[in-house]
């Protein structure tokens, strides 16, 4: 037995008893002053939060009537991983991908395979740059699009998100695919590398330093109630207002792509509205004048919900067309000749041509027919464009329509799209590759060669045959306008979900800045004579929900491996293993250390006495 006087200071110093509780403390806190930015700056304790975020972009989250389409989640708390460190099992994971790789064969087969088929991470990041401002091959381009496509018309449950380059996301990037590189070397060569090569790999797996990507929210919810505007303005020819032909110029103003936040649709359809504008700015000048007024009417809708299946334009032909019409309907719409839909004509495919679209043939002699031969006939003053006439039957068992004048036609009303698309293929008018060029100016001159095309085209249907063109001088295209326009709409992006008007009130609404800013320019072209049309969707079968969040912020820390945590767990349960046993069998510790105690000072004796 131990007596009183025989304790652990008898044996131990008391000062070494005191610095095991900073040394477990230290031991089992390994996070502690671990966790910094990027960019290396330490935000433990921090009150500055915002130095570690970044804005990140969401993929669309939509549901239609025949589906639901995009990424259904937006939070996630996920350790960073490169491509090529994707295996075929699945991980709680983020896989990060640079835009620019998913061009080539290898990423591009991994990005679809493994996460949009078989879902084998917890989220994705993507950092784009501004590779769409270079020229990139049709192959790459065809990548991009298949990616496009899958994205844009499946759903996933994956939160895929966007981020703009910076120079701190892409020193991380470098650094995750470096170190990614060299644990692939030396997992390739183990088998003839030494004992020590291979210790340095595990400690390398251990204790390297990993990033933790944080999206803490907010959670995925509905936009309730959107209200989607349009605006219709009419130009009243000399004569008797109800009993002259009218003519309808039809252009929507919003854009779509697979990430809403960055939808510019700088051709599809930024380059509609833009044509639509300067042609009723042009147009707005003749009919002011009691001299050049023509014996017709102009009515130009400009619709919202374009890419929602042209939901403004069929809630306006609903309004006005239906045999219940409300009474405020405009009886000047009975004697429509045929519409004219205006979209993307800022030739983004260098196709140097003007289609026009129709669902069924115009017949000789019909209002349609006479603006097609004049279109033909004023186009072959420009020997650069060919234009065309396709005919494209309406699918009624498609789910959605390919052109704006499909709902004219649906309505048994003469219609047309003017594009410079050749063809019908929606991916080509829903991509987040429609921005402004370097080759701006070349696209502002297409557009104006359109608009000299389109306009004396409809001038000649106005006023008849004309031997010279009426669109020169006073009433010539200004090129100073059309490039203000682009500039104002292909640097906003404008999906419709960006757009939704609010009400306030039973009788008023709130527009977003770009639908004031083009409601005003509309009033100033029509002597205020606008109609500002306000839509819901249906309350019972909706025609389209949107979700929320479309952007976010995004929070990077360094932090060590899940691994690191394992190690450290069972050295802190080697610890507690061990002071356990020294607890338990204390008294035998004491005796041991008694007998080599003896023995150490018999030792002693003995050399002394020598």
């Amino acid at each position: 037995m131990i007596t009183e006087a025989e304790n652990v200071s008898d044996y131990v110093p008391f000062y070494y008893l005191f610095t095991l509780l900073p040394i477990l403390l230290v031991i089992t806190t390994p996070a502690a002053g671990s966790i910094v930015m990027a960019t290396g700056t330490a935000i433990a304790g921090s009150s500055n939060l915002s130095q570690n975020q970044f804005i990140i972009y969401r993929v669309h989250q939509i549901d239609m009537p025949y589906g639901q389409f995009g990424s259904r989640s937006s939070t996630f708390n996920l350790e960073a991983l490169t491509p090529n460190q994707l295996s075929d099992f699945f991980i709680r994971k983020c896989a990060l991908f640079k835009w620019k790789d998913l061009f080539h064969k290898s990423f591009h087969d991994i990005f679809i395979k493994k996460i949009l088929q078989e879902s084998l991470v917890s989220g994705v990041l993507i950092i784009y740059d501004d590779i769409i401002n270079k020229s990139v091959t049709m192959d790459e381009l065809n990548k991009w699009q298949n990616i496009e496509k899958r994205l844009l018309t499946n759903e996933t449950s994956l939160p895929i998100y966007f981020i703009q380059e910076n120079d701190d996301i892409n020193r991380l990037y470098d650094e995750l695919m470096e170190s990614s590189e060299n644990n692939n070397i030396n997992q390739g060569a183990l088998g003839s590398k030494t004992t020590k090569s291979a210790a340095e790999m595990i400690r390398q797996k251990i204790f390297f330093d990993s990033y933790q990507f944080v999206v803490n929210g907010p959670q995925v919810t509905t936009i309730n109630n959107p209200i989607v505007t349009s605006f219709q303005t009419k130009l009243i020819g000399a004569g008797i207002e109800d009993q002259m032909p009218t003519y309808v110029i039809v252009s929507h103003y919003d854009s779509y792509s697979m990430i809403p936040a960055l939808s510019n649709g700088a051709d599809s359809n930024a380059s509609g509205v833009i044509i639509f504008l300067e042609l009723m700015r042009l147009f707005s000048k003749l009919y002011s004048n009691i001299k050049t007024r023509p014996k017709a009417n102009l009515v130009f809708l400009l619709s919202g919900g374009g890419k929602l299946n042209y939901f403004g334009t069929k809630k306006w032909l609903d309004d006005n067309f239906d045999s219940s019409r409300s009474s405020d309907g405009d009886s000047l719409l009975d004697n429509i000749q045929f519409a004219v839909c205006l979209e993307s004509l800022a030739d983004s495919m260098n196709e140097n041509g003007l289609f026009m679209y129709v669902s069924k043939p115009p017949k000789p002699g019909t209002p349609a027919s006479l603006f097609w031969n004049n279109l033909q006939e004023i186009s072959s003053d420009y020997s650069k464009i060919n234009t065309t006439l396709i005919h494209k039957k309406i699918n009624l068992a498609e789910d959605y329509l390919f052109w704006e004048h499909e709902r004219f036609s649906l309505k048994r009303i003469s219609a047309f799209t003017l594009t410079s698309l050749s063809s019908s293929k929606i991916i080509q008018r829903r991509t987040m590759i429609d921005v402004r060029q370097r080759d701006e100016q070349q696209r502002l001159n297409h557009m104006e060669n359109y608009i000299n095309i389109i306009g004396e085209a409809l001038a000649h249907q106005l006023y008849g045959p004309i031997k010279e063109n009426l669109l020169s001088g006073e009433y010539s295209v200004s090129q100073s306008f059309i490039k203000s326009i682009s500039k104002q709409l292909q640097n906003v992006p404008r999906t419709q979900n960006l757009l939704f008007t609010t009400q306030k009130d039973s009788q008023n609404y709130q527009l977003p800045t770009l639908l004031k800013t083009m409601q005003m320019m509309m009033k100033k072209y029509s002597d205020g004579n606008v109609r500002t049309l306000h839509y819901k969707v249906d309350a019972k079968n909706p025609e389209f929900v949107f979700y929320e969040p479309v952007e976010t912020r995004l929070f990077i820390y360094k932090t060590k491996p899940a691994i690191f945590d394992l190690f450290i767990t069972m050295i802190v349960l080697i610890y507690l293993f061990a002071f356990f046993l020294v607890i338990k069998y204390y008294d035998h510790l004491i005796s041991l250390t008694r007998i080599f105690t003896t023995s150490t000072m018999a030792k002693e004796k003995a050399i002394h006495r020598d």
